[in-house]
């Protein structure tokens, strides 16, 4: 059945109990089918019990996302300090704080879609390179500080013809090479402290991202998953 796609994230809206009970029915579904579709060779058992702190934005909240089928296949006892539409600046401190308290044994970290700003606006649209590096710099250094090992992805491209389709006549624009622009203080942040780089460079075809062409289909968050998974396994 097709799922309500506001119901996919955190955005607080009010639904009827049966269409929400629907979605959900789906999620669960959706995410069973991925975990048995996982190679049997895959050492599962290592991940087993480990305390994760997943930090991001829609992609990583999304309710068919890859964290919770990786939080269901590995068994993770995991904090979501993710937020739909979030930046570094207004997910900062509640992800450090997580961080700090939970003691986590991996602190997997992909943001930046909302910070890279949307060109033709505005900065308030976005959180300008300088500040996002620092930002995300500190996220991480609190990592560092409580021996987590840290899992550091790319943010993840747009389909750029179906985004700026899908924003037209909303005065949103964005585009790959300003991306890659964010995730260029990604990949040195990840070498300044030694995090493990999860690269999303694979993303980039028409069927890997939702209709607005930034958001990621069911099947590409489910590819993720499996990523995620092999790359943790050897964090352990």
């Amino acid at each position: 059945m097709p799922v309500n796609g506001n119901i996919r994230f955190n955005l607080k809206f009010e639904y009827p109990k049966e269409e929400v009970k629907a979605n959900f029915a789906t999620y669960e579904r959706i995410h069973t089918e991925r975990i048995l579709a996982l190679p049997d060779t895959m050492n599962l058992k290592e991940l087993y019990g480990k305390r994760v702190v997943f930090v991001g934005d829609s992609i990583t909240s999304d309710n068919i996302g890859y964290r919770l089928t990786v939080t269901r296949a590995a068994r993770l006892r995991a904090t979501d300090t993710s937020l739909s539409g979030g930046k570094t600046n207004n997910i900062k401190e509640d992800a450090k704080q997580a961080i700090l308290t939970e003691k986590p044994d991996i602190v997997s970290i992909m943001i930046g879609a909302n910070d890279s700003p949307i060109k033709g606006e505005p900065l308030k649209h976005g959180v300008a390179l300088p500040q996002y590096a620092e930002n995300l710099r500190e996220i991480v250094a609190a990592a560092a500080e409580v021996g987590a090992k840290i899992l550091l992805l790319e943010i993840t491209p747009i389909h750029e013809a179906n985004f700026a389709a899908h924003y037209e006549g909303k005065q949103k624009f964005q585009t790959n090479a300003n991306i890659e622009e964010y995730n260029v203080a990604v990949r040195g942040i990840a070498a300044e402290f030694g995090a493990t780089l999860l690269q999303n460079g694979w993303l980039g075809a028409a069927e890997d991202f939702e209709k607005d062409g930034i958001h990621l289909s069911d099947s590409a968050q489910a590819r993720l998953a499996r990523r995620w998974l092999e790359t943790a396994i050897k964090l352990i």
